[in-house]
């Protein structure tokens, strides 16, 4: 069974995290996956609009922590590159991306939806960057975007105490954009992807330019950094020990 899978449905095209048994844990050929089908959609004239969303019961717990957990750094960083080229696959996408946040959107699950354009979470999401409690910073862009998203102070707060935040919070901070009851989440995701498609794309890529290119003149530098920086964490003790206890609990 694929990982990652494709839904075509012209002018909107579903690219589906597909771990359900695991809450949509990342793992390196799902980075792959996501990757191959961004860039493929970028240039299909038949799509106007990319949902990014998972199947099961949640968006995305994170990284697969029982993987990671056999990491050496050299491994952790090479992981964190393929993430990098997620989030530059769904910056540099010539469609808006949508991200469809339900059940958990934590860590590098919501770091990667944090690249898209647009966020509409359940209102009974938990959303957060928690990496911190494994003695880990953000493994898929998060301290470069986060804050960009909310500001330093709301970034510093929710990346140093690993706090999950309920959808509520994260609309009123910036983090989501929109907040719909769970139970119409798809209906209203579908609705948002439909509106976005009826709009002439060259405008809206030209919008996605233009808001973006700030922030790309220095994110590939920032992804490289926080890639280096959570690959040495891996040979630190404290990261092996809570690696230890969170597979015990």
């Amino acid at each position: 069974m694929s990982e990652v899978t494709l839904r075509m449905e012209p002018p909107l095209a579903w690219v589906l995290l597909n771990r359900p048994e695991k809450h949509n844990a990342l793992t390196p050929s799902m980075a792959d996956g996501l990757v191959e089908f961004l860039g493929r959609l970028s240039t299909d004239s038949d799509v106007r609009v990319v949902m990014l969303a998972g199947e099961g019961r949640s968006f995305c717990a994170g990284a697969d922590v029982s993987r990671l957990a056999q990491f050496k750094p050299a491994d952790a960083v090479r992981f964190h590159r393929k993430l990098n080229l997620v989030c530059w696959a769904i910056r540099s996408c010539m469609k808006p991306v949508v991200a469809v946040l339900h059940g958990y959107a934590l860590g590098g699950g919501l770091e990667i939806a944090e690249w898209a354009d647009i966020r509409i979470a359940a209102d009974n999401a938990k959303i957060g960057q928690p990496e911190v409690n494994i003695g880990l910073n953000g493994g898929a862009g998060g301290t470069i975007m986060l804050p960009r998203l909310v500001g330093r102070g709301v970034a510093s707060y929710l990346a140093m105490t690993g706090e999950i935040v309920d959808a509520q919070y994260a609309l009123s901070v910036g983090l989501v954009d929109l907040v719909v009851d769970a139970c119409s989440l798809m209906d209203k995701a579908r609705e948002l992807g439909l509106k976005l498609a009826s709009k002439p794309p060259e405008a809206l890529w030209a919008i996605k330019q233009a808001l973006s290119r700030f922030d790309e003149m220095s994110s590939w530098a920032g992804l490289e950094y926080e890639a280096s920086l959570f690959g040495h964490l891996f040979s630190e003790e404290e990261t092996r020990r809570r690696f230890d206890e969170f597979l015990k609990r």
